[in-house]
């Protein structure tokens, strides 16, 4: 699993919300995170994008977003 950043979370130090990408291969590790709820209270929000490593390559969603990799660092 790739944990990765993107959106006003780089570009300011006032986020209106943290935009989060997980790169998935195991659905399920996805919906453990999920289930753990700890950002439905957080401010700002944590807003998740979940993709398998294809729907990236197919989107370029990294390139786009120019996301930032916080796992595996």
């Amino acid at each position: 699993m790739e944990i990765w950043t993107f959106g006003s979370m780089l570009r300011s130090e006032r986020p209106r919300d943290l935009d989060v990408l997980i790169i998935y291969s195991c659905r399920e590790d996805v919906a453990g995170i999920r289930k753990m709820g700890f950002w439905e209270l957080s401010l700002p929000p944590v807003e998740i994008i979940a993709m398998t490593r294809d729907e990236e390559s197919h989107y370029d969603f990294i390139k786009i977003t120019n996301a930032r990799r916080l796992i595996p660092a």
